[in-house]
């Protein structure tokens, strides 16, 4: 009986246990996502939203650690998508286009062997032409995107024209995945679309003003959509000045002349500090800042003085205020490109030949003479002046993709400069007089019949000229000229580089064959040096100016002095205006922000770079009748935006629902406020407020809403639970029953 009992016990004991046994091992579990956002260590603010970000985004069930990486280290993560999950960036514009921002940071890498656009009003033709469909509304145009086929349907909305891009992919041109890199050979999140990439490369494709519109409708919309990249805001402009300081205008990409600016005579004269024995080996003198001096206090330095090598904001500064590009922006304006060295130019109706008929009378000022002389790296004899020609422009372009250097791929991607050459003003106006060639104006189209009518179209009538440059594409790219109008561009003078490095000139023009072969450039300049290269080594320390200021001196990571230009071409401008005036523009460098708020609060600086944490205590801060002002215009814009990275080539980043409940967990109004200080307005999509393309059209504004993004996880299924069933622990609880059996037979 005892034994009945006993082992009825224990049979309850293990039924009991081994229930729970079972519903332990055969409950559901949650899968753990794990990922991490990355951060360059010393940018505070990006530091501040990955570890905000870790905590929202914690709350959809992620596991989220923070880590911050030395920019080196960090630049070198991102170029592996095995080895980066999320991180926070910026971009600012190399010049002003809509491509500038769709190609790099949304093109996927798609290929295509046919990419068609037209325009059509009866909508059978998407079904004639388009096996599927993407339909993107915008404001003027339905564009509808497909692949090449037929059966396509969409609703197109009424009284829209229609636009169609239509496209057939060449998988075996086409990178795969695996192989792409980031920023290099796709976006920077590995998001690939071919929609979205048909987009982009149309428009590029398209030189239509309309068509490129709508186009860059379509893509601001997809990437609001298909969130590629998560769109975090765009910086408003913050400007700050002492009140003494007149004629300050903003452009979105270029910076400010300093000769288009004047003070007032009643400002008070106040020490900057004893500068000199620099480079230049100029006298050391004590500056002031006065109604003939502009003084910034700032940090940094610039990456070189070399346009073909510096691709940072400082090195760029200095080019715009001592050079000429062939085109430019007048002060604020965006919409038209303005004459510089160049005072006409004309192209072929398909967009792949530009020629720029150069203006007569520029000289570059070369202040280097002696020093040159004396220096055992060059020891040539150069003159004070030289002259600008057509071969100069040729020469500047052709050099910059020889060296490779950072800024060179703008060069190296559309243009081919060994198919580039000079011609005679002769041999240009046969062009025009067979009606080869177009141009456009201030949005005006012509064809001009010969010369004289091309400079009676630009208003240039009368104006010597220097040669005609003919710049050859690879392909057409409409934003060819904004990219002629970046600092980097600005010309150098041939001669110049021949007699500081005491070569042969006269066997040089025979090499090239006067602007007509510039492949014999390389005999001269060897690109395989890199920054050994003899002309980058000259100009990298002893830049010469076309523009209205030349570097008088510097001493590396503490000053530059510019100082006015005696030979400027534009000498005329400051007749009868207060241009002009200002003689000297003094760059004091200072990497902590105290001395510079030093020397700005006591009157020693014009304009100072100041930290965001600084800008109430600095604003406002008086001297005589003038004050410091810093102000932030909500309506003034930059085109530098911030965003995120997520690697799409990872799971869970690869699922839209997953990325568009990340962009609702994304708290902005707190990034704009508490981390940026309200510098940063909403960024919807790739394309910034203000930039041609840009779209508030069918486009979603996420904001903040946690409800929403957790809807939106469950909608994906990344959390569903998952069943593991597993016998053996029933087993293992059965065997105190079978042990009492054996012991009992065993008594």
């Amino acid at each position: 009986m005892r034994r009945e009992i006993v082992l009825g016990i224990i049979i309850i004991v293990v039924l009991v246990a081994a229930g729970v046994s079972y519903w332990w091992f055969t409950r559901p579990v949650k899968p753990t996502i794990a990922f991490t956002i990355y951060y360059n260590t010393g940018n505070v603010q990006r530091e501040r939203i990955a570890s905000l970000l870790a905590s929202e985004w914690g709350k959809l069930g992620f596991k989220v650690t923070v880590q911050g990486l030395e920019w080196p280290v960090l630049l070198d993560k991102i170029l592996n998508p095995e080895e980066f999950d999320v991180y926070i960036i910026g971009w600012a514009p190399d010049y002003i286009d809509p491509d500038n921002y769709a190609h790099p940071m949304a093109y996927g890498g798609t290929r295509f062997k046919t990419l068609n656009i037209f325009e059509t009003t009866d909508p059978a033709d998407i079904s004639a032409n388009l096996k599927s469909a993407w339909l993107f509304d915008t404001p003027e145009y339905a564009v509808v995107v497909g692949e090449k086929g037929t059966g396509a349907t969409v609703t197109v909305p009424a009284g829209k024209k229609i636009l169609i891009v239509q496209y057939e992919v060449d998988p075996e041109a086409t990178l795969p995945l695996n192989e792409s890199v980031p920023w290099v050979t796709i976006n920077p999140g590995m998001y690939r679309n071919a929609t979205g990439d048909a987009l982009i490369l149309a428009g590029v494709k398209v030189t239509n003003p309309a068509w490129r519109e709508a186009i860059y409708n379509a893509v601001q919309q997809f990437t609001n959509q298909m969130l590629p990249l998560l769109w975090l805001g765009q910086a408003i402009m913050i400007h700050g000045q002492w009140t003494w300081v007149q004629g300050w205008y903003y452009h979105p990409v270029m910076p400010v002349r300093y000769n288009l600016l004047w003070e007032d005579a009643a400002a008070p004269d106040v020490e900057i500090g004893t500068l000199g024995g620099g480079v230049a080996g100029t006298p050391s003198v004590s500056y002031e800042n006065n109604e003939s001096v502009i003084s910034i206090a700032t940090f940094g330095w610039p990456e070189s003085f070399d346009p073909a090598a510096s691709y940072e904001t400082f090195g760029w500064e200095i080019f715009w205020e001592t050079g000429d590009p062939l085109v430019t922006y007048w002060k604020s304006t965006t919409e038209y490109l303005e004459k510089d060295l160049a005072i006409a130019w004309a192209y072929t109706p398909n967009g792949t030949d530009y020629y720029f008929v150069i203006r007569g009378g520029v000289k570059a000022y070369n202040r280097w003479v002696d020093i040159i002389k004396n220096d055992p790296d060059f020891g040539g004899e150069t003159s004070e002046v030289y002259n600008i020609t057509a071969l100069d422009v040729l020469f500047s372009i052709w050099r910059i993709a020889e060296l490779q250097l950072d800024p060179s791929w703008m060069i190296l991607e559309y243009i081919d400069v060994n198919a580039s050459n000079t011609l005679t003003e002769e041999e240009f106006n046969s062009l025009l007089e067979q009606g080869l060639l177009v141009t456009d104006y201030h949005g005006q189209s012509y064809t001009p019949k010969n010369l004289t009518d091309l400079l009676e179209f630009f208003h240039s009538e009368g104006l010597s000229t220097a040669g005609v440059i003919h710049i050859k594409l690879y392909e057409p790219y409409p934003a060819i000229l904004p990219i002629l109008a970046d600092g980097f561009v600005i010309v150098v003078p041939m001669k110049y580089v021949w007699d500081a490095a005491g070569w042969n000139y006269t066997k040089a023009l025979i090499d090239i064959d006067y602007g007509k072969n510039p492949e014999g450039f390389a005999k001269w300049i060897l690109g395989e040096e890199g920054e050994n290269e003899t002309s980058h080594r000259l100009l990298h320390r002893y830049p010469v100016a076309t523009g209205p200021f030349y570097v008088y001196d510097y001493v590396e990571n503490q000053w530059i002095i510019l100082k006015k230009n005696p030979y400027y071409w534009n000498q005329t401008l400051y007749e009868n205006t207060n241009y002009g005036k200002i003689k000297y523009v003094i760059y004091e460098i200072h990497s902590e922000a105290e001395p510079r708020i030093a020397m700005y609060e006591k009157g020693a600086s014009d304009f100072c770079a100041v930290p965001l944490e600084r800008i109430e205590d600095v604003n406002g801060t008086k001297l005589d009748n003038y004050q410091i002002l810093i102000r932030k215009d909500p309506n003034l814009l930059t085109y530098d935006i911030v965003f995120i990275v997520w690697n799409t080539y990872k799971f869970p980043f690869n699922i839209t629902l997953v990325r568009k409940a990340l962009a609702y967990a994304t708290p902005y109004e707190t990034i704009y406020k508490e981390i940026y200080n309200e510098i940063l307005v909403p960024l919807y999509g790739v394309i910034p407020k203000g930039m041609p393309g840009w779209t508030d059209y069918n486009i979603i504004h996420y904001e903040y809403n946690l409800d929403k993004a957790r809807e939106l996880i469950e909608a994906s299924g990344i959390f569903k639970s998952k069943v593991v069933v597993s016998v053996l622990p029933p087993l293992l609880l059965a065997l105190p029953i079978f042990t009492y059996l054996d012991e009992d037979d065993e008594e």
